[in-house]
């Protein structure tokens, strides 16, 4: 009889071992998902992930090696994060990207929210972001159902920096990690293989010095920012 494709979802990385991953894909698996979230150790402590950078980068090596598709799913923005930490991730997945990585549909980079229930929601009430009267509550939970975890409009700053200075951290991480595919795989058979805009941007974007992209992307994205507020208008 035909053979049924699935997916492994929400699996833990460390679990993810060469021969548990071939036999898989022989049973017909044809993805795993795992919540990397960071590839920051500072970061997956205070996510308390119970993993490890080295965990998540494994796991990414041997759905590679085994040719499972696996896709990136991080989360920014939670208490601790700085432009170090996102430095650290990228420099971390760089060094594992999967070669069947597609920007931008094989990545998710969320910004973090606090869910009622949830160790960070808690946090947000202790320090005030969310008032501690019922209505209070109820405003903030309205506020967040049904929107996209990828939008600056929900997110509560929990981190050092003012909101429009993180602006620019989701499509930093992503030009810098379509920066390390192409660098690993030639840019001009790249080009020949992904003939679309987005990466032709990005060979654009790699000929500058890295601290000039941080610095290009990071403004640009505070006049954004601004400009979404109403502020320039």
């Amino acid at each position: 009889g035909k053979k049924l494709n699935w997916v492994c979802s929400a699996t833990r990385a460390r679990t993810v071992k060469e021969e548990t991953l071939r036999a898989w894909k022989e049973s017909g698996c044809v993805h795993v998902n795992s919540g990397i979230e960071s590839a920051s150790e500072k970061m997956l402590e205070v996510m308390d992930k119970v993993t490890s950078v080295q965990d998540n980068l494994n796991m990414l090596l041997t759905c590679n090696k085994v040719d499972v598709f696996t896709g990136l799913t991080l989360l920014v923005g939670m208490p601790g994060e700085s432009d170090e930490t996102i430095d650290e991730t990228i420099d971390n997945l760089s060094k594992a990207l999967p070669d069947n990585f597609d920007w931008p549909f094989d990545m998710a980079i969320n910004y973090f929210q606090a869910v009622p229930g949830t160790p960070g929601y808690e946090y947000a009430r202790a320090v005030g972001m969310i008032g501690d009267s019922i209505e209070a509550e109820e405003h903030y939970i309205e506020n967040i159902y049904n929107v996209d975890a990828n939008e600056l409009g929900h997110y509560l700053n929990f981190t050092d920096l003012e909101t429009e200075e993180l602006a620019y951290w989701r499509n930093y991480i992503m030009l810098e990690l379509v920066t390390a595919y192409m660098r690993k795989h030639g840019i001009l058979r790249t080009l020949l293989h992904k003939d679309i805009p987005r990466y032709r941007y990005a060979a654009v974007y790699m000929l500058l010095p890295r601290p000039a992209r941080r610095f290009l992307l990071r403004y640009l994205d505070v006049v954004r920012f601004f400009w979404t507020a109403g502020l320039f208008r």
